[in-house]
């Protein structure tokens, strides 16, 4: 009886012991699961921001005029809320030092939205500037405009 109590208490020590080694192998092979996640958001969080390039993000007035430091060279996007797409904020024109922007097919390169000041904006526009000093917007809206410049 005694030896049959002992070799009952000796393996479940022994599964006892077991169990917490696999442990170890299990948290290893979760840490290094994470790392390589890790490491491939990083590599594509990269590849994200190489496609994107530099942006900068502007809420200005349409009639406001904005000096850039240093002159801009890239493209502008005009943005609309929801709500401003709803009201026929997209047929409205503009234009900037005279030059007209261009409405974005929808599911092209230029067809993207950001969040910004708690509202999802939409790239409707755009124009490309070749050394811009300062923003002209003429519009024949009185809402105040989301401009994406992207380098």
């Amino acid at each position: 009886m005694k030896n049959s109590i002992k070799w009952i208490v000796s393996c479940l020590c022994l599964l006892l012991l077991t169990g917490c080694d696999l442990d170890k192998e299990a948290e290893k092979a979760v840490d290094n699961t994470a790392a390589e996640i890790e490491q491939a958001f990083e590599e594509a969080e990269k590849e994200v921001d190489d496609k994107i390039g530099e942006i900068e993000v502007l809420s200005v007035k349409s009639t406001d005029k904005k000096v850039l430091e240093p002159s801009f060279t890239g493209t502008i996007y005009l943005m609309a809320s929801r709500d401003q797409l709803e009201r026929g904020f997209p047929k409205k024109t503009f234009s900037l030092a005279g030059k007209p922007f261009e409405s974005i097919q929808a599911g092209s390169a230029d067809d993207f939205n950001i969040r910004h000041a708690k509202k999802t904006w939409f790239s409707i526009q755009k124009v490309s500037v070749q050394n811009l000093d300062k923003l002209d917007i003429a519009s024949t809206v009185d809402d105040d405009v989301v401009l994406v410049l992207k380098k």
